[in-house]
């Protein structure tokens, strides 16, 4: 009976360690593309500290958010107006930052801690999409717009959130 406990207990404690181990490896592993797949916001906040060799270092942080709207609803066969905004919510510049989506790509340039910067563009609701389908259109879905920038030296990407537009 004590050497079956004892193999449930080594059963056990490898179980945990390598658990450990595979949170380590998802939360602590590096590249240079963060890919973080979110909505709405870059919840993946790193701290970077500088090289210097003082006691007291800076820690700066970013946290960027990309937002894409439209309207809840629309008539089947009209246009929509579909607005990307970029925010840089963290304490220091983020540069190159470009949107990309299957409806053209848009260069934000840089933002300064702090701030927005917006584009928009026209997306023509008609339909059917397909030649073959004649039903209706009850929805469009507007996947979202990849976000990459760079920032402390360090290229990230992140995605937008995905909107639904009601037809009628």
């Amino acid at each position: 009976m004590e050497k079956s406990k004892l193999a449930i207990l080594i059963v056990i404690i490898v179980v945990v360690i390598v658990g450990i181990a595979g949170v380590l490896l998802l939360n602590n592993g590096s590249s240079d593309d963060n890919n973080t797949n979110t909505t709405n916001k870059n919840d993946s906040n790193k701290n970077i500290s500088d090289n210097s060799t003082s006691k007291n270092k800076t820690v700066v942080t970013h946290d960027v958010s990309a937002v894409q709207e439209g309207p809840s609803a629309a008539k089947e066969g009209s246009t929509v107006t579909v607005k990307w905004t970029v925010t840089n919510k963290g304490s220091l510049s983020i540069t190159n930052v470009k949107g990309i989506s299957q409806y053209g790509d848009y260069n934000f340039g840089t933002i300064e801690p702090g701030q927005s910067k917006t584009t928009s563009f026209e997306l023509s609701t008609q339909g059917p999409y397909d030649e073959n389908e004649s039903e209706k259109q009850e929805s469009l879905f507007i996947g979202g717009f990849g976000l990459e920038y760079d920032f402390n030296g360090k290229h990230f990407k992140t995605n937008s959130n995905t909107i639904e537009i009601a037809l009628n």
